[in-house]
């Protein structure tokens, strides 16, 4: 994974920006060691008002609570690093990784209510009435990809973008994402981040099925990535530098008893914990199935 960072010692991928999202009560955490585990209900749900990052306000009733919080959290990310309109159009690239589809009970209830044809569960009736009986809206809403249009849309990051969902292990297939195409040419920024609506039905219901009762909030983060070259040419504060990256084989410790607290923003959440407590160096660590993924920031 990290096979093109040796080769580019003097030009190092730094972070110039950082935007977040997170629950009022989880924000001692980024400058102390309150686990989340400590908190659990209300404490962890999260929401934000995108309205000033918008283009047009009709746009919010098309945005889930994931787009609010992609929208705030990206857009923080990319006022902080002062990136220029010309910069943003076509020289700046999206790589996020989308938690699970989330969903009220409710709604969740009212679709699969419609969902069925003589007693059975009908693909037909799902895909073609469902949505429209319950809300016609409510497609928009559970679309893995509409965080990064709405992000694309009203921020006009035109450079293209990489999405992956739903696991934070796939955060790490972003980055690779992100560093390729810094590495290569094809973008002069990257906007990279994580967002996750977890306080809702469908993903309290996967964690009890999985058998991991998680503390799992309402999050998105994202950093604003580029290499060291074009941060000091166009003035830009350094705030983190990302030193290696790598995969290992086999991977230590039990998935199974691996907990993701922050789902897919783990890994820019981390990293923003380390410019926000002004540490020397982090090491980031994710076990899959078959590989860990690890990452090394320093300030």
């Amino acid at each position: 994974m990290d096979e093109k960072l040796p080769k580019h010692p003097r030009d190092s991928v730094v972070v110039t920006g950082v935007g977040l999202e997170l629950p009022a009560a989880l924000r001692p955490w980024l400058a102390c060691d309150m686990p989340a585990a400590c908190l659990d209900g209300d404490a962890l749900a999260h929401d934000a008002d995108p309205l000033p990052f918008l283009k047009s306000r009709k746009t919010m009733k098309f945005m889930s609570k994931q787009d609010r919080l992609a929208m705030c959290a990206a857009a923080q990310a990319v006022n902080g690093a002062a990136l220029p309109a010309e910069l943003l159009d076509m020289d700046t690239m999206i790589a996020m990784c989308v938690g699970p589809i989330p969903f009220a009970e409710s709604d969740a209830m009212a679709v699969a209510a419609h969902a069925h044809a003589n007693d059975e569960f009908s693909m037909q009736q799902f895909c073609g009435e469902a949505y429209e009986r319950v809300n016609p809206l409510l497609l928009f809403a559970c679309l893995p990809n509409m965080p990064a249009y709405h992000v694309s849309a009203n921020l006009a990051i035109h450079g293209g973008y990489y999405l992956t969902y739903p696991s934070c292990v796939e955060s790490y297939t972003a980055l690779q994402s992100a560093v390729d195409a810094l590495a290569e040419g094809k973008a002069k920024a990257v906007l990279y981040g994580g967002v996750a609506d977890q306080q809702n039905f469908l993903v309290r219901n996967h964690h009890r099925k999985t058998g991991q009762l998680l503390p799992a909030p309402d999050v998105a983060c994202f950093l604003v990535l580029e290499t060291r070259s074009h941060a000091l040419a166009r003035g830009a504060t350094i705030l983190a530098r990302l030193c290696a990256s790598r995969v290992t084989n086999p991977c230590d410790g039990d998935l199974a008893t691996t907990t993701y607290h922050f789902g897919p923003a783990e890994l820019p959440l981390a990293v923003a914990q380390l410019i926000s407590r002004e540490a020397p160096t982090v090491t980031h660590r994710l076990p899959g199935a078959s590989y860990c993924f690890e990452s090394d920031w320093s300030t």
